[in-house]
């Protein structure tokens, strides 16, 4: 977790460029079953063979699929008026017709090449290709703004998460300067010299939390900073506080919730060490599975009931819904109590790309 990442946002969307091309691969895949029926059709009617119904429909189909994109581009320029016009319907209407008087003017070009002569069809035979040109225009119109439209609501609702996370990061941090500004206040009647160094050990932490603008980040930065908190707390509780790690490099890449694995380990250190006399033994860790990873906080201590209470405020209260957001139903945050005097935390996240 470091200052000099802070550039690249933690939940992305696809850029405009890659929606863009799957709409038009999405759009391009949607001809073939139209491709196949047409080809159907010349086989039931005149009677031709399977190859050849083939070939002719792909010359009907290609030319009308290339055509859609221009189609696409008209709809990207013309959006879906909040109120329907008659302008917005006569441009459509003329390009609908435009569209289908191109498409016969094609099909006959084709034709022209492939007999080595210029080829004039019946006139009922053109009409039925501009009236047939006519109905796909309003099938890919239909299609591309209804595409335009979920990417319109996908933006929406992306613009609200992010809104929510950026709350939900901006309690945490106080959270977490509170805590750790009462493990220094702890120190200076009781160790001023260690108080001074835990302040600035403090100020090293407090300077990276507040420049940690990401949401998801590689588990490595995560026990990085973890490290280096369990590091202040040290010098408060010195042997009192006994940790264990079990960390599995493999897991070091799998993207998690930033300060997800440090609101447990506060938790368990507020609830454990500092709740005991003796020592309080502190067991991390991470775990590569098929599928994500799964990272355990486990500690002794008083209180087990309710440390770990999802009450409105708390840092755990916080991380659920933040897990909530970046994974839906697909992370969890676990509690079970081992022992009498033992709790463990079990966080569980999938994979993440950097983008989806």
């Amino acid at each position: 977790m470091t200052g000099e990442s802070t550039s690249r946002p933690a939940v992305e969307t696809p850029s405009a460029y890659t929606t863009r091309r799957r709409t038009r691969v999405s759009l391009l895949l949607a001809w073939v079953p139209m491709w196949m029926l047409c080809a159907a059709l010349l086989a039931a009617v005149h009677d031709l063979s399977a190859g050849t119904a083939a070939v002719v429909a792909l010359r009907l189909v290609l030319p009308a699929a290339l055509m859609g994109f221009a189609v696409q581009a008209l709809v990207a320029r013309w959006p879906w008026p909040a109120r329907l016009s008659l302008p917005f319907v006569a441009r459509h209407v003329a390009s609908g017709v435009a569209y289908g008087l191109a498409l016969a003017v094609l099909v006959l070009a084709q034709e022209s090449v492939v007999r080595g002569r210029v080829w004039i069809e019946p006139g009922w035979r053109v009409v039925g290709v501009v009236v047939l040109g006519i109905w796909l225009y309003v099938m890919i119109v239909s299609f591309s703004y209804t595409v335009e439209e979920a990417r319109r609501a996908a933006r929406a609702e992306a613009a609200a998460v992010r809104t929510q996370l950026d709350a939900l990061r901006g309690q945490l941090q106080p959270h977490f300067l509170f805590n750790a500004l009462h493990t220094v206040v702890h120190l200076i009647p009781v160790d001023p010299a260690t108080a001074a160094r835990a302040a600035e050990e403090l100020a090293d932490l407090l300077r990276t939390a507040m420049s940690e603008s990401r949401d998801l980040i590689p588990l490595r930065e995560e026990r990085a900073f973890v490290t280096r908190y369990l590091a202040l707390e040290q010098l408060r509780f010195e042997e009192r506080l006994q940790i264990e790690w079990t960390w599995s490099e493999a897991a070091d890449d799998v993207l998690i919730p930033s300060f997800a694995v440090q609101t447990l380990v506060e938790n368990a250190v507020r609830h454990g060490a500092a709740q005991r006399l003796g020592a309080t033994q502190l067991q991390i860790s991470a775990a590569l599975t098929p599928t994500g990873a799964i990272v355990v906080v486990s500690d002794e201590g008083h209180d087990v009931g309710r440390r770990f209470e999802r009450r409105a405020g708390t840092g755990l209260d916080r991380l659920e819904e933040r897990l909530q957001l970046l994974y839906g139903g697909g992370a969890s945050c676990t509690v079970a109590q081992q022992s009498d005097d033992r709790v463990e935390a079990r966080l569980v996240v999938p994979a993440l790309e950097d983008t989806f």
